[in-house]
């Protein structure tokens, strides 16, 4: 076509063969990213909805499409995570990670899979990249110092905690976190204190309750921690913890049948929970009801054999 001829053409409103395929192609390059984004939205419905399965399929869809597709690669791998495929769910974490390391989401999800398979080492440092991109993310913070407990850095522990502390005072299970670097320091007063600040902003936390339970119990002060063992009945009638911990404050006062009662009902509805075993062997020993102290006494041993 001479140049004369394709100007006329241009004219007449028409274009140049390769000006329509590149507008072809875009076209399709459009829609092509409409439909992805379509999937993506349908695939995020789903995991909100906990329909895992059905969000997972989508998303392995989208892998498919574009697997250097940060957002994609994440999102595929929290429904793996949630559906218990896990070594398959932290290779598409990792890969969300590498190809967006700046997301905080990215970092934060990977650590807390891996802290669900308890790998703390391997969780540590994606959750100080994750506080370090984001402070704001007290959950985080919550995490990391919890993992620093654990791995017995209690002073590193304590640091994310106050920080905490000192943006929300409020914050779920912070107190109680503290409570427990107190309570390994023998600071029991302290550690009090802490667990009846978690108690007083949250007073349904049954763990809470139990610890601080204990402390009352080990520092001799057996009326409040019945008093507040009464109480966590009501609110967990279905906790082992609560009925053991009930028998041994009715052992301390010398009623040794209401303390029978309560240690049957923590075996009762946790029999693999050994120490029930073992205080109810103790009682029945003691009631003179030696057929029965022999039998708990052999579940005991047996449950204590068993790998945990």
């Amino acid at each position: 076509m001479s140049i004369q001829r394709a100007g006329s053409v241009m004219r007449e409103g028409k274009r140049p063969r390769s000006t329509r395929i590149v507008s072809l192609l875009l076209l399709l390059f459009t829609s092509a990213l409409l439909a992805q984004s379509t999937l993506y939205q349908e695939a995020i419905e789903k995991f909100r909805n906990k329909e895992y399965l059905a969000a997972m399929l989508t998303a392995k869809k989208m892998v498919r499409l574009d697997a250097e597709n940060a957002s994609y690669r994440h999102l595929y791998g929290l429904t793996l995570a949630a559906l218990g495929q896990f070594s398959e769910a932290e290779e598409n974490l990792r890969q969300a990670v590498r190809l967006e390391p700046h997301r905080a989401d990215f970092q934060y999800d990977f650590a807390v899979t891996l802290l669900q398979q308890s790998k703390e080492k391997e969780a540590l440092a994606l959750l100080k990249k994750t506080v370090e991109l984001d402070e704001s993310n007290l959950m985080a913070r919550l995490y990391l110092g919890r993992t620093y407990h654990n791995l017995n850095f209690s002073d590193l522990a304590l640091e994310q905690f106050m920080a905490i502390v000192r943006k929300n005072p409020e914050f779920s299970w912070v107190h109680y976190h503290i409570a427990r670097i107190h309570l390994n320091a023998g600071h029991a007063q302290k550690a009090i204190g802490e667990l009846k600040e978690e108690l007083r902003l949250y007073p349904k936390k049954t763990p809470a309750g139990l610890e601080l339970a204990k402390l009352l119990l080990k520092t001799d002060r057996l009326e409040k921690a019945l008093k507040l063992l009464l109480v966590l009945e009501k609110e967990s009638p279905d906790s082992h913890g609560v009925y053991y911990l009930l028998a041994k404050a009715y052992l301390s006062k010398g009623e040794l049948q209401q303390a029978i009662g309560a240690a049957a009902r923590s075996a009762e509805l946790d029999s693999s929970f050994a120490q029930a075993h073992y205080l109810l062997a103790q009682l029945y020993q003691q009631t003179g009801r030696a057929h029965q102290a022999q039998r708990e006494m052999r579940l005991f041993q047996k449950l204590k054999k068993e790998p945990e």
